[in-house]
């Protein structure tokens, strides 16, 4: 009550001393808003015909300091709004090449998703499934923009494989992480087969306008659907496998508890955290995406690496052949960034588990063209 009442006295004079008069008002003249600051740079920005230029690199630098000020999610909405306004070229029909300015959008989008999800790993908070699906179409939005399909599949399975690495580390809040991983592939699957119906009508549209009246609608060209149809498949797939694996972690979560309720006496935190890896492996045991299965096998191996070294090893080998196994296929898929960091961390995991022949397959296939 004394800390209230301190803070009322502070806030609002006692009434029985008259509060000071007034001073002259000093008002400031409001400075140039956001949307004023960033258009300056934008236009030249987007203007160079090549990101290598140092003066295109000094107008990205400053829209980056401009977004560290702001914030990285208001200067990309605002940068979004201001290129979905945007002509395609300027006065002198100088072109605009808006795509690096959304991809540069999704970034700061990126950098705030990930602010998010730390925040609720340092500050525990939370961030509403509503808000943070709004995020993942903002993002993926963006990067379709960008034109490169590849890139709005890629970000949001690294993103994904984050939140999977904060639910095995933090299991009370696993199946919250599991959800938002579910968020974010919902929302990739949704907007990529959207961006592959809106390619093909266009297509057909301009193959149908080179044609006579009578020329009937042409079919969806092969190349764009055999590349992209398997990676529509491939997000479908990975989105209920998810959606499993969550079911699956609040069924642990009430082993764990039941377990707990049950222990006679105190076990070490280390020796709870192995118990539960393990838990997770035979949960996962028939999960299709691999990475799930790779990351706990290699979490086993670190715990285990000084009082179980031979252990240790089998699980470090585990993983990094499920690593591997993964960036083939993602490799089969041209998600060539996907599949290069599965190749890397199958390398560096098979070195753990002293198995060098291995290891150098896998840079054969990191070298590879």
């Amino acid at each position: 009550m004394d800390v209230l009442k301190k803070l009322t006295t502070f806030i609002t004079p006692p009434p029985f001393r008259k509060a000071p008069k007034a001073g002259p008002v000093q008002w400031r003249e409001p400075g140039p808003s956001l949307a004023t600051i960033l258009k300056r740079h934008l236009v030249h920005f987007l203007a160079f015909p090549s990101l290598d230029e140092s003066e295109a690199q000094e107008y990205l630098n400053r829209i980056k300091r401009i977004a560290q000020e702001k914030g990285f999610y208001l200067t990309a909405f605002e940068l979004k709004n201001q290129l979905d306004t945007m002509p395609r070229s300027n006065a002198d029909g100088k072109e605009y090449h808006k795509a690096r300015g959304y991809v540069l959008a999704a970034d700061f989008l990126l950098r705030h998703i990930r602010a998010e999800l730390e925040a609720i790993k340092t500050k525990s908070q939370s961030v509403g499934p509503n808000v943070f699906s709004g995020y993942c179409h903002e993002m993926i939005s963006c990067l379709l923009s960008g034109r490169n399909i590849m890139r709005a599949v890629e970000v949001p399975l690294f993103v994904v494989d984050e939140l999977f690495a904060n639910a095995v580390e933090e299991t009370d809040k696993g199946a919250m992480y599991l959800d938002l991983a579910s968020q974010m592939l919902e929302s990739d699957f949704e907007l990529v087969s959207q961006n592959l119906e809106r390619a093909t009508a266009e297509q057909a549209r301009r193959t149908q306008t080179k044609g006579s009246a009578d020329t009937p609608t042409p079919r969806p060209s092969r190349a764009l659907t055999s590349v992209v149809g398997p990676i529509i498949t491939y997000l479908e797939e990975l989105h209920q496998d998810t959606k499993d694996v969550r079911s699956s972690f609040l069924d642990l979560a009430t082993t764990w508890k039941r377990r707990e309720e049950q222990r006679a006496g105190a076990v070490s935190p280390a020796a709870r955290q192995v118990e539960r890896l393990h838990d997770m492996l035979k949960a996962l045991e028939n999960t299709p995406y691999r990475p799930y299965r790779a990351f706990v096998s290699e979490r086993l191996g670190a715990l285990l690496h000084q009082a179980e070294p031979e252990r240790a090893r089998a699980f470090f080998s585990s993983a990094a052949q499920e690593y591997e196994n993964q960036g083939d296929r993602e490799r089969e898929l041209s998600l060539r960034k996907l599949s290069g960091t599965r190749y890397e961390r199958a390398r560096a995991t098979f070195l753990r588990a002293d198995e060098n022949e291995r290891a150098e397959r896998v840079q054969a296939k990191i070298a590879a063209p």
